[in-house]
C-alpha cells in the first residue's frame, strides 16, 4: 500500500464547521501524517495508539486543541520540500491549537498535557520564545495540579481507571519528563518535579500498545497489524524500546544536573565529587552494555525500508525501532561528552589531575567523531521530512569539541578536523530548511569560534609557559585551554556568554598570577651576557615550582615549567637581588597558606641562595654591584679556600657578624630576609665543621661548645626521620 500524497491534486478538504476558514487534510494526507509521526517524533508519540489516533483524528473526535496540535506537528511530514504555503498552514494550525488550549479549563486531562507537549515539539522547528515559555508554564501547571507524577502511588487511582488508561497517563508523564530534562539542559532551569517524588511505572508492551487494542476503522493495513498485536504471544513481540528511552532520559538528567552543579558548589568535597563521577561512569557503562550495544542502528535497513514501504504502516513499524536505536547511540555520545567535558573545566583550587584531563579529551573527541558520522549517515538514509531532530540537536556538543580541535592533530588518530567540522555545518544548513533550531547552530558555532580565536591570540604573550600545558595536551600543538561550559550546557547563560565557560587564559588555567608573569618577563629581558657563574639556566627555571609527586586531588601547587628549553639567559648578581626583592614583597602580601605563598617563599629561598653564592664567590658584589641598601652594611670578606683547621674559625666569625647585622636590620626589610638566610647558612657550616672535626670546638678558646664523644650514627638518624615522616599527618 504505497501512497504518494505529493501527487494528490487536492490534499485538503473544506472545513466541517461553518465560519472556519482553516483547510483540513484529506483522509489520505491525514493517514500520511499519522503513520509518519512516530518516525520523526518518537518521543512526542510515545502515548499514541495508531488505530485509535487515526480513527479519532479522521472523525474529529478529539478536542480541537488536540486535533490542531497534531496537524501543526505533522503537516511538515507530508512533503520533502516545505513551501511557504505549508509554513502558513502550520502557523494557522498552531494558533488555533494554542488559542483553544488557553481557553481550556480542565488542565488535569492528560490530553491537555499531551497537546501542550506536541506543540512544544513543533516549537522546536520555529522561533517563538514567548509561545514556548507559555506552553512550558501550561504543561508544568497541568503536572502539578493533576499530580500525574505520583500516578502509581494511590490505590484509588488504580481503582478509578482501567489499566489502558493508566498506561496512557504513564506515557504522557514520561513524555513530559523528557521535555523537562531538555528544558533544564537548554535553559538552565530547575526540574519541575524532583526524581525522588516521582512514582510512575515505566512504559511496557510497546508493540501491543502502539498497534493493539480496539480498531474501529475499516482500514486493511491497520486491521492486519492490530490483529497481529492482539493475538500473538507477548514473547514474540519486538523488543520494548520506550522503557529504554525513559531510562535514557533519566540517566541524561542525572548527568546534566551533576555537570551543572559540579563546579558551583561552595562546599567542594573532592572525595564526594569523585564518588559521584565514578557512579555515573558505571551507569554509562551499564547503559552501553544493556541498551546501546544490543541496539545498534542499521542505516542500510532504514534506507531500504523507506524506499520499499514509503507512506505505509509497515514503514513505521520497521523504521521506528531503528530510529530509537539511533536516539540511544546519539544520546550515549552526548552523555559521555557532557560528563567528561566537566573534567576539563578549570576552577581555582579545584584541580583535576593532568592524566584525567588528557583521558577526558580523548574520550570526548572519539564521541564527537561518532556523533557527527551518525548524523551524516542518518540524514543520507531518510528524506528531510522524515528526519529525527531531538537527538540530532545534541550534536552541537560535538561541534564545540571540534572547534577546540582546530589546529590540533590528536596523536595516533587519522582525523581531518576541518573536514569533519564542515560536514557537521553542512548538515545543519540542510536541516535548517525545516527547523529554525539548525539555522541558529552554525551562527552559534561561529560565535564560539571567534571567542576561541581571540583567546588563542591573547595567549601568545604567555609563550614562556606553554611547556606547562603539555601535560594537559593530546598533541604537541595542544597548548591552549579548551572551551568548555562550566554548567554542562552551552545555552545556560543567554547573556554574558563568555562567563559560562571555563577559563581560556593559559596563566589562569595554570594558576599563575600576572605578577609572576611580569617577574618572568623581567628575568627573560635582563639578558646580560656576563658573570657566567651566576647564569640561571632553562633547567633551573623549569623547576621553580615543585609539585607533589603523588599528584593527588588536593590543592597542591602544580608543577610549572616557566621557560622554554632553549632559554639561556645570563642573570648577574644585581638581577638576582632585584628578583629576590620582588618575590619578598609578593611574599609579604600573599595569604599565609595559599598556593601563591608557597610559590613566593620558594622563590625567595631560591634567589636568596643565588645571592649567597654571589657573596661567597665575590663578596664585593654585596657592596658595589647591588646598588641597594646593602652597601650601608659592613659585609664580611671571605678568604678563598681556607684550610680545614681555619675553616671552623672563619665560618664562626662570619656567622657572628651576620647575626649582629641581622639584629640591626629592620624586621620586615629585604636586608633582614637576606641576613637571616646568611645566618642560617653559616650556622649550618659551623655545625658541619663540628661534625667533621669535633676538635675544633674544644681547642678554640673563643667558643664554649661541649661536645660529647659519641659516634655519628647516620642510619639511626635516617630511621628517625623516616619514623617522623610516617607519623607526620
Amino acid at each position: 500500500m504505497n501512497r504518494n500524497t505529493n501527487k494528490q491534486q487536492n490534499p485538503f478538504k473544506k472545513p466541517r464547521t461553518s465560519g472556519n476558514e482553516i483547510p483540513l487534510p484529506t483522509n489520505d494526507r491525514l493517514e500520511n501524517i499519522i503513520f509518519s509521526l512516530p518516525i520523526s517524533f518518537p518521543s512526542a508519540m510515545m502515548p499514541a495508539r495508531i488505530p485509535e489516533l487515526y480513527y479519532k483524528m479522521k472523525n474529529k473526535l478529539y478536542p480541537d486543541y488536540f486535533y490542531f496540535s497534531i496537524l501543526a506537528l505533522g503537516n511538515k511530514l507530508c512533503s520533502s520540500i516545505r513551501t511557504n504555503e505549508d509554513k502558513n498552514l502550520e502557523s494557522l494550525y498552531t494558533k488555533k491549537a494554542f488559542f483553544m488550549l488557553k481557553q481550556e479549563t480542565d488542565i488535569k486531562n492528560p490530553l491537555y498535557l499531551w497537546a501542550c507537549l506536541i506543540l512544544l515539539a513543533h516549537y522546536g522547528y520555529v522561533t517563538d520564545n514567548i509561545g514556548h515559555r507559555t506552553l512550558v508554564s501550561m504543561a508544568s501547571s497541568s503536572v502539578r495540579v493533576s499530580k500525574i507524577y505520583q500516578l502509581d502511588l494511590s490505590r484509588i487511582e488504580k481503582m478509578k481507571y482501567t489499566e489502558e488508561e493508566l498506561e496512557f497517563k504513564r506515557r504522557v508523564f514520561w513524555l513530559f519528563y523528557n521535555f523537562d530534562i531538555l528544558k533544564i539542559t537548554f535553559t538552565g532551569s530547575f526540574p519541575t518535579i524532583q526524581n525522588r517524588d516521582i512514582v510512575v511505572k515505566l512504559p511496557t508492551n510497546d508493540f501491543w500498545w502502539r498497534y493493539g487494542g480496539k480498531c474501529k476503522e475499516d482500514h486493511p493495513e491497520l486491521m492486519l497489524w492490530n490483529n497481529i498485536a492482539n493475538n500473538i504471544n507477548m514473547d514474540h513481540h519486538p523488543k520494548e524500546k520506550y522503557k529504554n528511552l525513559v531510562k535514557t532520559i533519566l540517566l541524561h538528567g542525572k548527568i546534566t544536573l551533576f555537570a551543572r552543579r559540579r563546579w558551583i558548589a561552595k562546599d567542594y568535597k573532592p572525595h564526594k565529587d569523585f564518588g559521584q563521577l565514578i557512579r555515573l561512569i558505571d551507569n554509562l557503562n551499564d547503559y552501553s552494555n544493556n541498551i546501546v550495544i544490543p541496539n545498534q542502528v542499521n542505516f542500510q535497513r532504514i534506507k531500504e525500508t523507506h524506499e520499499k514501504y514509503e507512506n505505509t504502516l509497515r514503514m513505521t513499524i520497521d523504521i521506528e525501532s531503528q530510529i530509537l536505536n539511533y536516539v540511544f547511540n546519539q544520546m550515549y555520545n552526548s552523555m559521555k561528552i557532557v560528563l567528561y567535558q566537566s573534567e576539563i573545566v578549570r576552577v581555582k583550587e579545584r584541580h583535576i589531575s593532568p592524566e584525567r584531563i588528557v583521558s577526558a579529551k580523548n574520550i570526548i573527541t572519539e564521541c564527537a567523531e561518532k556523533q557527527i558520522d551518525n548524523l551524516h549517515n542518518f540524514n543520507k538514509t531518510l528524506p528531510p521530512n522524515h528526519s529525527e531532530d531531538v537527538a540530532s540537536s545534541w550534536t552541537l556538543l560535538s561541534g564545540v569539541v571540534f572547534l577546540n580541535l582546530m589546529g590540533i592533530k590528536p596523536s595516533g588518530k587519522k582525523l581531518n578536523v576541518p573536514s569533519k567540522l564542515k560536514l557537521l555545518t553542512d548538515e545543519y544548513k540542510n536541516m535548517g530548511t525545516r527547523s529554525g533550531l539548525f539555522v541558529v547552530y552554525p551562527m552559534f558555532l561561529k560565535r564560539l569560534s571567534n571567542i576561541i580565536r581571540k583567546a588563542h591570540t591573547e595567549n601568545k604573550k604567555y609563550r614562556m609557559i606553554f611547556n606547562n600545558m603539555k601535560k594537559f595536551s593530546i598533541s604537541k600543538s595542544d597548548v591552549n585551554p579548551w572551551l568548555v561550559s562550566k554548567y554542562g550546557s552551552y545555552f545556560t547563560i543567554l547573556c554574558c556568554l563568555e562567563r559560562s565557560f571555563s577559563t581560556l587564559k593559559v596563566n589562569e588555567y595554570l594558576d599563575i598570577d600576572e605578577s609572576i608573569i611580569s617577574i618572568i618577563n623581567t628575568a627573560l629581558n635582563s639578558g646580560i651576557q656576563n658573570n657566567t657563574g651566576n647564569v640561571i639556566s632553562g633547567k633551573e627555571h623549569q623547576n621553580l615550582l615543585i609539585e607533589n609527586g603523588n599528584n593527588t586531588h588536593d590543592n597542591n601547587t602544580h608543577d610549572i615549567q616557566i621557560l622554554s628549553r632553549n632559554l639561556n639567559t645570563d642573570v648577574p648578581s644585581k638581577t638576582n637581588y632585584e628578583l629576590y626583592n620582588k618575590y619578598s614583597e609578593l611574599l609579604e602580601k600573599s595569604l599565609p597558606n595559599s598556593a601563591q605563598n608557597y610559590l613566593f617563599q620558594h622563590m625567595v629561598d631560591l634567589y636568596s641562595s643565588k645571592i649567597v653564592k654571589d657573596v661567597l664567590n665575590n663578596p664585593v658584589n654585596s657592596q658595589n654591584n647591588f646598588g641597594v641598601s646593602l652597601g650601608t652594611y659592613s659585609i664580611p670578606a671571605i678568604p678563598n679556600n681556607p684550610g680545614i683547621q681555619k675553616s671552623y674559625k672563619i665560618n664562626y666569625e662570619i656567622y657572628i657578624k651576620y647575626s649582629q647585622l641581622l639584629e640591626k636590620s629592620h624586621p620586615k626589610s629585604t636586608e633582614n630576609h637576606f641576613f637571616k638566610h646568611m645566618v642560617d647558612s653559616y650556622l649550618n657550616k659551623v655545625i658541619n665543621d663540628i661534625l667533621e672535626n669535633p676538635v675544633n670546638s674544644r681547642n678554640n678558646v673563643e667558643t664554649s661548645f661541649s661536645i660529647t664523644d659519641t659516634s655519628y650514627n647516620s642510619n639511626g638518624f635516617r630511621k628517625g626521620i623516616e619514623d617522623e615522616r610516617r607519623y607526620d599527618i
